[in-house]
C-alpha cells in the first residue's frame, strides 16, 4: 500500500481513506500507512470472500461491538469492515476501478467466441 500513496503528489490531492483488498493487507503495511493516526485510515480486507452472499448478510445489522484496543490489528481491521460504514466504503472498490476489468474480460471473451465460430 505505501509504494502506491507514496506515488501521489500532495499537490494533487489529500488522502483520507485507503481501500484494499487482501492482498495488500498485512498488520506492518497497515500501521505504517495509518502512521499512528497521522496518516489515511485503511479499510483492507484481512482474507478472500467467496462471491454471493446469503440472505442474513444482507439483513440490516447494528454495527459489532469495538474490539478492545489491545486487540490483534487483523480483528480491528475486520471490525472496521464489518460496521456499515465500513462495508459502504469498502463497496466503492466496484464502482471505480474493478469495472474497467469487468469490461476487459468481457472483451476478451466476446474475442474468443469470436474464434470459435
Amino acid at each position: 500500500m505505501e509504494p502506491a500513496l507514496n506515488s501521489v503528489s500532495p499537490a494533487v490531492c489529500s488522502i483520507g481513506k485507503v481501500l484494499a483488498d487482501s492482498s495488500y493487507y498485512s498488520a506492518k503495511a497497515v500501521a505504517n500507512v495509518e502512521d499512528g493516526g497521522a496518516g489515511p485510515t485503511a479499510y483492507a480486507a484481512t482474507k478472500r470472500h467467496p462471491h454471493g452472499r446469503y440472505i442474513r448478510q444482507l439483513e440490516q445489522h447494528a454495527d459489532p461491538p469495538a474490539p478492545p484496543n489491545e486487540a490483534p490489528a487483523g480483528e480491528i481491521m475486520a471490525h472496521r469492515l464489518n460496521t456499515e460504514a465500513g462495508k459502504a466504503l469498502y463497496g466503492l472498490r466496484k464502482q471505480t476501478v474493478e469495472p474497467a476489468f469487468a469490461k476487459r474480460e468481457t472483451d476478451l471473451a466476446a474475442l474468443k467466441s469470436d474464434r470459435l465460430l
